[in-house]
């Protein structure tokens, strides 16, 4: 039941991002300035794909990205604290050859913020602002951004890594 009623929002949520759909998180919004292409700052961190029943967190959609052409969307879901990373973000991945297989999915991480800074064949640059408690119990936050693989649907990982 659960599957299935997961498998349904996840179906909606990339209906409405097909061919034909409007891309509102775009209208009425300044152009954004132009970064220097991303490069890395240090080693990338593998992120497994999630299981059957890791899901749950990723089935109320907030927001979806296709990136590009092929069949890779980012799509982040609200919960928790919003004062401090409460948008998560996962990538998701269908396969080309067989579209009836269920999507990989990936989880990122948990933002304040995001956006799809830029993207190219087989990766794309995220930047992020991201929060956390220090010892004095002070909430910190920092801007990072990430250049982030596109896997094939059969790879069961991918990888993020830090850039500046």
């Amino acid at each position: 039941m659960w599957k299935s009623f997961s498998v349904a929002c996840a179906m909606l949520a990339l209906v409405a991002c097909g061919p034909g759909a409007q891309d509102m998180s775009t209208q009425d919004a300044p152009a954004a300035a132009a970064q220097a292409p991303a490069t890395p700052s240090g080693p990338p961190v593998t992120i497994a794909a999630r299981g059957e029943n890791d899901r749950g967190d990723d089935v109320s959609v907030a927001r979806v990205e296709p990136l590009g052409e092929g069949a890779a969307k980012l799509f982040s879901t609200v919960g928790g604290d919003p004062a401090i990373n409460g948008e998560y973000l996962f990538l998701t991945v269908q396969s080309d050859d067989a579209p009836m297989e269920e999507a990989k999915v990936f989880k990122l991480g948990d933002f304040n913020t995001w956006a799809l800074e830029s993207q190219s064949a087989g990766q794309f640059v995220i930047k992020v602002s991201r929060s956390w408690i220090d010892a004095n119990g002070d909430v910190k936050t920092a801007d990072e951004r990430y250049i982030v693989a596109i896997p094939p649907w059969s790879a069961p990982e991918t990888t993020m890594t830090p850039a500046t």
